[in-house]
């Protein structure tokens, strides 16, 4: 089944935010974990949801960002100060990169784009905020469970996934692609396509009950068992696609023909302008790496 939508999932999990740009919460007996960093436009709705779920938000005590895209953190210098004893996890590339003002810089820019309004000053600065650094194949203990950390780079260099063990979710952000349709997916291998292959391979050796995605919402069932092969599967139809067009048209000709085939989701939380410079960054790695 494929859940696109806000609100409860289990007893223990919901869907906070919005359906393209959800943050996860995970429930214990005494205290919340989040997943994903969301973006500066929903933090009034993220806030709201989370009082309907936590009676108290110094109970939200950790924060799990799989990577430094402006859309999946977005949320985190807005938000931090609501939740006084969270605690925040990301790889050790994507807390370098919030530890760059230019880079923070442009996150802010890219927020205030999509929430068409001019931010004059954060609550708090994520060039400050504490992180703990995960590693690879590190677990991490907390009240609510075991959380094992696997870095899946090819989406971004900074990416990692998150197995839940005790409720068999698996986070994978933005590691298996953009769901279009139960069997069809765009390939967002925006930093290198072989490790984003190797990164899918990597997360199909697992069995989770629920796989929640970066955006659009979570799968479960049948549609979680076969998300790997069906991104892997997605990946495949694209090489295809663009391989038969791209000796035929010019690069913008092209954008636009992979534009109109594959941009049927949300997009709100993307200009149109970084949308096409992404599909373009996508193709100039097909062929860098000769897969095209």
């Amino acid at each position: 089944m494929w859940i696109n939508k806000v609100g409860a999932v289990q007893d223990h999990f919901a869907i906070l935010g919005t359906p393209s740009n959800p943050v996860y919460l995970i429930k214990g007996e005494d205290e919340y974990a989040l997943v994903e960093g969301g973006l500066t436009r929903d933090v009034a709705i993220v806030i709201s949801q989370l009082k309907e779920h936590v009676s108290d938000l110094s109970m939200v005590k950790h924060w799990f960002i799989t990577h430094s895209h402006y859309d999946h953190c977005g949320a985190i210098e807005s938000l931090y100060p609501y939740l006084e004893n969270v605690k925040l996890y990301a790889s050790e590339d994507a807390v370098k990169n919030f530890r760059n003002e230019k880079y923070v810089k442009k996150i802010r820019q890219l927020n205030a784009v999509i929430f068409d309004k001019d931010i004059i000053e954060f609550p708090s600065d994520l060039q400050q905020i504490p992180f703990v650094i995960v590693k690879d194949n590190e677990p991490i203990e907390t009240s609510i469970g075991t959380w094992e950390i696997m870095y899946t780079p090819g989406h971004s260099s900074c990416s990692t996934s998150l197995y839940h063990k005790e409720s068999n979710i698996l986070f994978v952000s933005d590691s298996l692609g953009e769901i279009i349709s139960e069997k069809k997916w765009f390939p967002l291998a925006f930093d290198h396509v072989g490790k984003f292959i190797d990164s899918i391979n990597k997360l199909s050796s697992l069995n989770p009950d629920v796989i929640a995605l970066g955006h659009n919402g979570v799968l479960t069932d049948s549609d979680a068992e076969m998300a790997a092969v069906h991104s892997l599967r997605g990946y495949d139809e694209f090489v295809k696609f663009i391989s038969d067009l791209k000796n035929k048209l010019s690069l913008e000709q092209l954008v636009d023909m992979i534009t109109k085939k594959y941009k049927t989701m949300d997009h709100s939380f993307i200009p149109d302008n970084v949308y096409r410079k992404s599909i373009e960054v996508l193709l100039y790695n097909l062929q860098t790496e000769a897969l095209i």
